[in-house]
């Protein structure tokens, strides 16, 4: 079972890691998650409209660098 149910929320919350570069939230990183996350940094969709790494409110070049940081092993999961 991916999920337990919360009293709080009265639903399902999933308890798998989150990683940072897992962009797709499939439960690993990989060259998808790579392909997806440059589909949102040039389409500007996907969370927040775009691909706000940093959630500052803007994507920017630093979003792009951190992400490569996270997907490459050097950022926080």
């Amino acid at each position: 079972i991916l999920g337990e149910v919360s009293t709080e929320v009265s639903g399902v919350a999933d308890v798998r890691p989150v990683y940072a570069a897992d962009w797709s939230r499939d439960g690993t990183v990989s060259v998808d998650d790579l392909f997806l996350y440059f589909a949102d940094y040039f389409g500007g969709s996907g969370e927040g409209g775009g691909a706000d790494f940093n959630n500052s409110g803007d994507t920017t070049i630093d979003d792009l660098f951190l992400f490569f940081n996270a997907w490459f092993g050097g950022g926080p999961p």
